[in-house]
């Protein structure tokens, strides 16, 4: 059984490589990461919110609540060794709960085109082909 809990900062190493081993598992990635090694490395300015249980941190979402009608997640990564377990669809869950209780009404997310299929099935909507470079966006 796993749980979610907010990150301390002892667990930042672990994220950053939690991070980067996410990262990497795209091969569409890899070659940009390669010459921008930091950038899978480096954890985003937003509260951190961990998937924790037996087999110790599996996956992180970092999530910013600080405008007023909207919440936005800057980063959802789960450790490749733990994909397809639910543990994202737990960190998305826990980010609606959190922006509901901070009175977001839509929850963004800057997604990675590689988990397009992920988003939409959280009930996250793209922007209109317009707006193409807009935040996903899921009405709470």
């Amino acid at each position: 059984m796993s749980w979610i809990r907010q990150a301390v900062p002892a667990d930042h190493p672990h994220l950053s490589r939690i991070k980067q081993r996410a990262s990497l598992s795209n091969p569409a990635d890899r070659a940009f990461l390669a010459q921008n090694p930091a950038l899978a490395r480096e954890l985003e300015p937003a509260d951190l919110w961990v998937c924790d249980g037996p087999e110790g941190i599996t996956g992180y979402v970092a999530l910013s609540l600080h405008e007023r009608a909207i919440a936005r997640m800057q980063g959802l990564f789960v450790d490749p060794n733990h994909m397809r377990r639910g543990i994202g669809t737990e960190l998305v869950a826990q980010c609606v709960r959190l922006a509901r209780q901070a009175g977001a009404k839509t929850l963004v997310a800057e997604i990675n085109p590689n988990a397009v299929e992920f988003y939409r099935a959280q009930g996250f909507h793209p922007p209109p082909p317009s707006a193409s470079d807009d935040p996903w966006k899921l009405m709470l």
